[in-house]
């Protein structure tokens, strides 16, 4: 009736001017169908890196999908990256430029989007 998943990660990056760094990520997903399509949502924390305070950030996912076929799948929706005042995190594909000079966020900016996808299996 529904589908849960959740995810976990723990990464270590090893610096040679900044020593060890360790991050931890987790988060949940839900999806409801309803007739041919799902109401899917998701929520997902960034800790604090290691020695680095302020720097986790929460994202918000909500969107519906309609299958069309068996192989064509369209969905849209809106999510929402809540950074902490020394994150920066942001998705692939952003626009080039959030200040003018900036190739993404800057530390603490939130950054938002309303989406639209298709899937087709060949």
């Amino acid at each position: 009736m529904v589908d849960v998943g959740a995810a976990f990660e723990a990464m270590k990056y090893s610096s040679a001017a900044s020593g060890d760094i360790k991050a931890k990520q987790y988060g949940v997903a839900v999806g409801v169908p309803i007739g041919s399509g799902a109401v899917r949502g998701s929520y997902a924390v960034a800790k604090d890196m290691d020695s680095r305070p302020n720097s986790g950030a929460k994202t918000y996912n909500a969107g519906y999908e309609h299958r069309f076929s068996k192989r064509t799948t369209v969905g849209a929706g809106y999510a929402k990256i809540d950074n902490d005042a020394a994150a920066a995190f942001a998705w692939t594909g952003l626009p080039p430029t959030s200040n003018g000079s900036t190739n993404g966020p800057l530390a603490g900016q939130d950054v938002s989007t309303f989406f639209v996808n298709m899937i087709h299996r060949f």
